[in-house]
């Protein structure tokens, strides 16, 4: 998880219920905040967390595979 999310920037990273509860508290009294995490998180998985290129990869194996055939 830390790999994904950048604590307080793409999201949070908490160690216990009391941090979670504080966490969730904040985010839902400070919309400026969530509207800034949830832009960071989302712009991040556009960049870093795209499939596109491994299916097409995935898709060109397959294709030089069974054209063999």
């Amino acid at each position: 998880v830390p790999r994904v999310i950048d604590h307080g920037k793409t999201g949070f990273i908490v160690s216990d219920q009391t941090e979670f509860n504080e966490t969730l508290a904040r985010l839902c009294l400070d919309p400026e905040l969530r509207a800034k995490t949830g832009q960071a998180a989302r712009t991040y998985a556009l960049e870093h967390l795209n499939v596109g290129p491994i299916v097409d990869q995935l898709l060109a194996i397959y294709q030089q595979r069974f054209s063999r055939a």
